[in-house]
C-alpha cells in the first residue's frame, strides 16, 4: 500500500463509506496527540475489524446520524461481536456485568426469582440494547438475561465506555440521552403492567411488541403479563 501524501484522503473516505459514513473528519476534530496520520490509522484498524464482523459495521452505521464520525471511531475499540445459543445466560442475577448487548439477530428475555419462581421483566428483539443498568454503576444485577434464540449480538464494554465518557463529551451525552430514554420507556412500562387491566396490558403488549406472542413461550408471556397462563389463553382465544 503507498503511504504517500497523495493517498491519505482517498483511502480515508474509502475506509468511511466502506463503514457507512459520509466525509473524512476534519482536523479540527482532532487532538494534538492523535497527530496528522489518525484518520488513516484509525479507519484501516475500523476496516480491519468491520471486514471481519460486518454486524459491527451496521451497528456504527446505525448510530452515525447521531454520532460524529470521531465519536464512531472512537467507540469502534469497545465493540465484539458475538455468536450465542439459544438459553445461552448473558447476564446472572447478583453479578456485576462488564457488558451490554445490542441484539443484531435474536431474542432474549430477562426475569429474576421470586420464591423459585421466575418473574418476566422484559422481552428484547433486533435493534434493542440488553444489560443492567445497576452494572453501569458497578452494582450487581437484580436480574437475569439470557438469550431465547441462537442469534448474533454486539457486546459493548462497560469499563471502557465509563472511561471513553469521560474523555468526550458527546459521548457522554449520548450515553446519557440513551439511558434517561430508557427509564422513561422502563417507568411507562412499570405504570402499564401495574395500572392496567389484564386485556388492556395484553392489547397493549400486541400492539407495542406483536413478535411476542411468535417467538417467546406462553408461560413467560403470562409471567411478565401478571397473570395465569389460562387467562392469556382465554385472552389470545378472542
Amino acid at each position: 500500500m503507498n503511504c504517500g501524501q497523495r493517498s491519505i484522503v482517498p483511502n480515508s473516505a474509502m475506509l468511511y463509506r466502506y463503514i457507512g459514513l459520509q466525509s473524512v473528519p476534519s482536523h479540527s476534530l482532532m487532538g494534538e496527540r492523535d497527530g496528522p496520520f489518525w484518520p488513516v490509522q484509525a479507519l484501516l484498524k475500523t476496516y480491519s475489524m468491520t471486514e471481519k464482523t460486518p454486524y459491527v459495521a451496521d451497528f456504527l452505521a446505525n448510530f452515525q446520524p447521531q454520532l460524529s464520525e470521531r465519536a464512531v471511531v472512537l467507540l469502534q475499540p469497545l465493540l465484539t461481536q458475538v455468536a450465542v445459543s439459544k438459553k445461552q445466560l448473558l447476564v446472572r442475577e447478583g453479578t456485576i456485568c462488564t457488558k451490554f448487548y445490542w441484539i443484531c439477530k435474536g431474542a432474549s428475555r430477562s426475569f429474576y426469582l421470586h420464591n423459585g419462581t421466575e418473574v418476566h421483566t422484559w422481552f428484547a428483539f433486533e435493534n434493542e440494547v440488553i444489560g443492567s443498568l445497576r452494572s453501569f454503576n458497578e452494582l450487581p444485577s437484580r436480574e437475569n438475561i439470557e438469550s431465547l434464540e441462537d442469534g448474533i449480538l454486539i457486546s459493548i464494554d462497560i469499563p471502557g465506555l465509563r472511561s471513553l465518557m469521560l474523555e468526550n463529551l458527546e459521548i457522554m451525552r449520548f450515553v446519557n440521552q440513551t439511558i434517561l430514554e430508557y427509564a422513561l420507556f422502563m417507568e411507562d412500562k412499570i405504570f402499564d403492567l401495574h395500572m392496567k387491566a389484564a386485556a388492556d396490558k395484553f392489547n397493549a403488549l400486541l400492539t407495542h411488541q406483536p413478535e411476542v406472542f411468535r417467538r417467546v413461550p406462553l408461560t413467560y408471556i403470562a409471567s411478565y403479563l401478571g397473570i395465569s397462563r389460562e387467562t392469556l389463553s382465554r385472552l389470545r382465544s378472542r
